[in-house]
């Protein structure tokens, strides 16, 4: 056997057989290596050779530090460790820049494991580098808005299609006195009882079916009992395929509001009705 032929743990039956795994590994979109006992590189794919910038055959007999010079010490102790210990390093998140390639920095999840012939002994280490960085971009985006929503003032409230509580933001905590641990997987409506002030949940549900949004005023109960006036929005959330998931509520409460321009009502009529009283000379 050659120095650039790859070694494998099961051999294929067939040149057939050997030429398919070739190309499935060449092809790809994920990169793989195998080194031996001596952390040199006996095989590399395209898309992994590309990443590090140089050719498959300039990588072949030379060590990752020969290579890459850039990366990082544990890189090298990761793959000895797994050779020693015989047990594989999973999904380690690694981040930074690849040969200025990217204008931004990229994520990548790498597994280091062993490579065994016929008979069980371990003879090289298997490295397999997968490309995360939008999965990482998305979870920066998700953490971001629960950032954002947890700012709010309003209450903000997450629900999927059985009105099931699946977010809860530290205003709705303050608002309705629920903690979200007490919250998180429950009911909404056994958690908050609604009364419609100038509509009905049935016109709720046929204006959310309709147009995938409503508004209005409402009445909802504490978790001590206690009512408050507020201004509900309600809208629709939908998948990448366009499908109902779930809806957002965000919730203002105008419970002073309302007190307030109730006593100004009452002390406006008892301005006009004081005019129309007798004046009573003695």
């Amino acid at each position: 056997m050659k120095q650039n032929d790859p070694i494998l743990i099961n051999q294929p039956r067939t040149e057939e057989d050997l030429l398919l795994l070739e190309t499935i590994l060449d092809a790809a979109p994920i990169g793989f290596a195998y080194l031996d006992k001596d952390l040199k590189y006996r095989r590399i794919n395209s898309f992994l050779a590309h990443l590090n910038g140089i050719s498959i055959q300039d990588h072949i007999g030379k060590t990752m530090k020969e290579v890459i010079p850039w990366v990082k010490d544990e890189a090298t102790k990761n793959l000895q460790k797994v050779l020693k210990s015989g047990k594989p390093i999973l999904n380690r998140e690694v981040t930074g820049y690849f040969l200025d390639k990217f204008s931004y920095p990229t994520w990548w999840s790498v597994s280091d494991y062993t490579i065994k012939n016929k008979m069980g002994e371990i003879i090289g280490v298997g490295v397999i580098q997968m490309d995360i960085t939008d999965r990482k971009k998305n979870e920066e985006q998700l953490l971001f808005n629960s950032m954002v929503t947890q700012s709010l003032s309003e209450a903000i409230i997450a629900t999927d299609n059985d009105y099931k509580i699946l977010s809860w933001n530290k205003a709705a905590e303050k608002l309705f006195g629920w903690k979200i641990h007490e919250v998180l997987g429950k009911s909404a409506r056994d958690i908050i009882k609604v009364q419609y002030l100038n509509s009905s949940r049935e016109e709720w549900q046929k204006q959310m079916q309709k147009e995938g949004f409503w508004s209005g005023e409402v009445i909802q109960l504490r978790k001590d009992g206690k009512p408050i006036t507020s201004v509900a929005t309600t809208t629709t959330v939908k998948d990448s395929v366009g499908k109902i998931v779930g809806s957002v509520a965000i919730v203002r409460d105008i419970t002073r509001q309302k007190e307030i321009d109730d006593e100004l009502r009452v002390s406006g009529a008892f301005r006009t009705s004081s005019k129309c009283w007798p004046n009573w000379n003695f």
